[in-house]
């Protein structure tokens, strides 16, 4: 589980919704109008951060949570350690993190759906307006607003709260009361509906909330939601209140309205309720009202909110490879990413392996997928998102067999995996040219040697670099490796024997799989060779 990763997030977050609040309420004469713009612009930084967290490069600071010291040695050598090492379970973990998230989304969004539902019943018992006076006025005042499109005038069960719902297709629903209403509550009444339907504000919170869903972790998020909403409300009183209706007849009708309707919360979900925000600060708003704020201050704070929602991104506080991650997942989401990784399983003498357990995993993600080999030994894995996974072959009687790929959108890797029966000891002998000696293996298998000949031909080294994510993580430890090194001294084949965590893995194999050799020569000829290296992940105290 990847804790530095959904802290990175919470982190990352939290200081875009802390700035919104800051410019929300500084300086304080921002009218409400103004206000809901610059907490609606503060959720459409929320919603791009994971595409600005892919795109931008980070910046040079913020990796406070990285106080410990920390060493990365290597040596070569034969291995003794405990066999069961290499098939060690630590890494085979659930991401529980993961897990809670998707299920607090699917809370999030199912209770939105449900408050849809359960508008469409309301709305479905209710009856379409027949009196023509009050459409006449619905349809006058509509026009003096600039409507394009006139919303449909519902009249729902007794004590219904005025609400206006429908994104596409508006509509008010009123109370069976609203036939007595005097024509200052209807007025007053229309007023306020038809300013929420001007302002897109059923679009709007719908999209409020839809962001919260994904953001559920992240407290602040619905502290501005619900402050968003309240804005909504005292802006479309001000609305209502330009149109020459006095404050204190607005007032005493609001909270007439208030005493005598209801509206359920989960409908709330779905539709505006003319009296569901907080009435105090609004009676309060009414009596008591604030001069629009200049239109240059509101585009400042929204200037000032976009400069730092972009920066916020780019910080590095430590986490797994964010941007691979999110970048991936947003290639995944819109299908322009469909890797493919597969191969086929083999015995040293070069014949299938059937039923070989085979498991992928993306060790930013820690997510799994896991499948066998068929009668003929191949296997696949399609539709991968672009990024880096970890390949685990096992078959009982055979070494498990450990790989590591990187993967470009729309790749197709398929490789040969070759599955040993047991390691080949030889014996070699180093003289002062740094030559190995030995009688060549009668099955030509590669010869393994000892650590002193592999690291005098080592000619390039690229230093391993610890993980950020396993130093927040406390992980240190020894990442074994068994390396093949062809006969032009590439490394060909990286088998990671036993490791303390994924992170430390990948971080390895990134640099080993660099890494340039001089021949091998036997009797003056290069050969194949393996020996094993061992990388020491060291956190200071």
């Amino acid at each position: 589980m990847n804790y530095a990763f959904w802290a990175q997030l919470l982190v990352q977050s939290g200081l875009v919704l802390l700035v919104c609040q800051a410019v929300h309420f500084v300086p304080r004469r921002t009218d409400a109008a103004q206000q809901y713009r610059i907490a609606l612009f503060g959720f459409l930084l929320l919603a791009l951060l994971p595409a600005f967290s892919a795109v931008l490069p980070p910046l040079p600071f913020g990796n406070w949570l990285h106080h410990r010291r920390a060493f990365v040695t290597i040596s070569m050598g034969p291995l003794i350690a405990d066999p069961a090492a290499g098939t060690s379970s630590t890494r085979w973990q659930v991401d529980w993190f993961l897990l809670a998230w998707s299920a607090g989304v699917v809370f999030a969004l199912g209770w939105l759906v449900m408050g849809r539902i359960a508008i469409w019943r309301m709305s479905r018992h209710a009856t379409a307006l027949q009196d023509a006076e009050r459409l006449e006025l619905a349809n006058e005042l509509s026009g003096a607003m600039g409507l394009r499109r006139r919303p449909q005038m519902l009249v729902g069960a007794p004590r219904t709260m005025p609400a206006t719902f429908g994104i596409f297709h508006p509509r008010i629903v009123l109370p069976v009361e609203c036939m007595e209403w005097s024509e200052r509550r209807w007025r007053m009444v229309l007023l306020h509906e038809l300013a929420h339907i001007l302002r897109r504000d059923v679009a709007a919170q719908f999209f409020v909330h839809t962001v919260c869903a994904f953001w559920w972790f992240q407290p602040l998020a619905w502290i501005v939601r619900r402050q968003i909403r309240q804005s909504s409300e005292r802006a479309c009183d001000a609305f209502a209140l330009s149109f020459g209706m006095r404050a204190s007849d607005y007032a005493s009708e609001l909270v007439a309205i208030a005493r005598e309707a209801r509206l359920t919360p989960i409908a709330s979900c779905a539709a505006i309720g003319m009296a569901s925000a907080r009435l105090e600060e609004r009676i309060e708003a009414i009596l008591r009202p604030q001069k629009s704020a200049a239109r240059m201050r509101g585009l400042a704070a929204m200037l000032l909110l976009a400069a730092f929602g972009i920066t916020v991104p780019a910080i590095d506080l430590g986490g797994s490879p964010m941007k691979r991650t999110l970048f991936s997942g947003l290639l995944a989401s819109a299908s322009l990413s469909a890797a493919t990784i597969g191969g086929t399983v083999l015995d040293p003498s070069g014949a299938v392996i059937p039923n070989a357990n085979v498991l992928l995993i993306n060790p930013d993600t820690s997510t799994q997928q896991q499948t066998a080999s068929a009668a003929d030994g191949k296997f696949s894995f399609d539709n991968l998102p672009a990024g880096q996974y970890i390949l685990r072959v096992e078959k009982p009687g055979f070494a498990a067999l450990f790989r590591e790929y990187t993967v470009k959108a729309d790749a197709n890797v398929a490789r040969a995996l070759v599955m040993q029966l047991g390691h080949i000891e030889e014996n070699v002998s180093v003289q002062g040219t740094g030559k190995a000696n030995a009688a060549p293996a009668a099955n030509s298998k590669p010869i393994r040697v000892g650590g002193n000949v592999a690291e005098s031909n080592l000619i390039r080294k690229v230093q391993p670099v610890y993980p950020p994510s396993a130093k927040a993580a406390g992980v240190q430890g020894t990442v074994t490796i068994e390396a093949v090194i062809l006969k032009d001294g590439t490394p060909a084949s990286l088998d990671v024997l036993s490791s303390p965590s994924d992170d430390l893995s990948e971080s390895a194999l990134e640099a080993v799989r660099q890494w340039r050799y001089r021949p091998t020569l036997l009797n003056g000829e290069p050969v194949e060779v393996v020996t094993d290296i061992q990388i020491n992940y060291t956190l200071s105290q």
